[in-house]
């Protein structure tokens, strides 16, 4: 139950233990564990679903998501104007040396180094000014809202398809079905997943967009 981490009736685990054990034996032992508060159990008429309590697994920190997108949003920001910059450097570089004698090749240094200057001191204002982020960190917090992604996609995914059946079973209607358990959905919290995967889509290239507020999320069924 832990490791699938998705709801499940008597029937199903059973069925999921090759019916190692009888119907009976199986429903005692589910009672004994949600009992223990090991399983959480909600009944549907005369259907019961049963899933790991949630207690299990380590609380989603929205703050953290947000200081991390944030973090992202600096690293973008430094990153474009470091690769501008030194792309800019390179080509008065090579127009330099393939063209320009020798003193006029000196003055042309000098002014090079006097604005390479001008911008080492600029950008350590930049730093002392806000937060920046090393490559590592970067690529750490955009792992870590990758996962965060795709668990929240297949967390839905599962929802709705359990939401769906317990609807088909209890002839309730998925909005009715959904208020009488106290589940908010995407739309009543006002975030789009679809949207935030276009938006923090992964790319192997060092990204070339901002990164807004993390989106924040209530947990409810999981897989």
């Amino acid at each position: 139950m832990k490791k699938m981490n998705r709801p499940f009736n008597a029937k199903m685990i059973q069925e999921n233990l090759h019916n190692i054990t009888g119907t009976a034996q199986t429903k005692k032992v589910l009672a004994k564990l949600v009992e223990s508060d090991d399983l959480v159990l909600k009944e549907f008429g005369k259907v019961q679903i049963f899933w790991i309590n949630q207690k299990v697994f380590p609380a989603v920190d929205d703050s953290q998501l947000k200081k991390l997108a944030m973090d992202i949003k600096n690293a973008q920001i430094s990153s474009r104007e470091a690769v501008a910059r030194a792309a800019s450097l390179r080509r008065e570089a090579a127009g330099v040396e393939s063209q320009l004698p020798t003193d006029e090749l000196r003055e042309r240094v000098a002014a090079l180094e006097k604005s390479t200057a001008a911008s080492a001191s600029k950008l350590e204002k930049m730093r002392a000014g806000g937060t920046t982020v090393d490559r590592a960190a970067f690529d750490r917090a955009s792992a870590r809202l990758q996962r965060a992604l795709k668990a929240w996609s297949t967390r839905k995914k599962t929802a709705l398809e359990i939401l769906g059946d317990l609807s088909e079973g209890s002839g309730k209607s998925m909005k009715d079905l959904k208020a009488s358990i106290g589940i908010e959905d995407d739309a009543e919290a006002k975030v789009d997943l679809k949207a935030m995967n276009a938006k923090y889509a992964t790319t192997t290239k060092r990204p070339a967009v901002g990164v807004g507020g993390a989106a924040k999320k209530r947990a409810i069924m999981r897989r």
